[in-house]
């Protein structure tokens, strides 16, 4: 359980960048399925 708080710190500074490429990454996800999806529909239809 110490251990937890001393690394809690540490990844604080390191989580906002690392974050922020999360979430583009999550972002840029979201839109290749979406655009896989729309471009299978428009395949489909």
């Amino acid at each position: 359980m110490q251990h937890l708080p001393l690394a809690e710190p540490n990844q604080e500074p390191a989580a906002q960048p690392l974050s922020l490429l999360r979430r583009i990454e999550i972002w840029s996800g979201r839109f290749a399925m979406s655009s896989l999806t729309i471009f299978a529909a428009m395949i489909l239809l």
